[in-house]
C-alpha cells in the first residue's frame, strides 16, 4: 500500500510541475529566448506561440522587479507580421517563484524589425515555410 501511495505522490508532483519543450532561439548579453514550438498552436493566419524571456540581470516593470516575462503571440506568417495576445513576468528564472503580473491585453500587429525577438520568434515558425 505504502507502494502505491508512493507511486501515485510523485505521479501528481511530477503532472504539477511539467515544463514546456522550450527551443532556445536569441541569446545576447541580456538574457535568453525561448519558445515551446511544440504547443504552437495554428490559427488561420500562422499560429499562436508561448515564449519566454530569462534575463541575466533584474528587470523592473511598474516596481516589479522580475527576471522571466513570458508572452504568447500570434503569428501571421502570410502578412509577416506579429502581435503580442498575453504577458506575464516572475521573480526568478524559468518562470519560477510565481506570478507577479499577468495581462491579456492584445496588442496592435507589429511588422518584426530586423534583427528583433519578434522576428526571431516569427521565424522559428513562419520561416521555416
Amino acid at each position: 500500500m505504502k507502494k502505491i501511495i508512493l507511486l501515485l505522490s510523485c505521479l501528481w508532483m511530477m503532472s504539477g510541475t511539467a515544463h514546456a519543450a522550450w527551443t532556445m532561439l536569441k541569446e545576447t548579453r541580456d538574457g535568453i529566448l525561448y519558445v515551446d514550438k511544440d504547443a504552437a498552436e495554428t490559427v488561420a493566419s500562422g499560429f499562436k506561440v508561448l515564449s519566454s524571456e530569462d534575463f541575466h540581470v533584474m528587470q523592473n516593470w511598474q516596481g516589479k522587479e522580475y527576471l522571466t516575462a513570458k508572452s504568447w503571440f500570434e503569428l501571421d506568417c502570410t502578412g509577416k507580421k506579429i502581435r503580442q495576445i498575453s504577458f506575464e513576468i516572475f521573480p526568478e528564472n524559468m518562470a519560477g517563484g510565481g506570478s507577479l503580473y499577468a495581462d491579456s491585453k492584445i496588442l496592435e500587429w507589429v511588422s518584426p524589425p530586423a534583427g528583433s525577438k519578434h522576428e526571431a520568434i516569427w521565424n522559428s515558425l513562419c520561416g521555416k515555410k
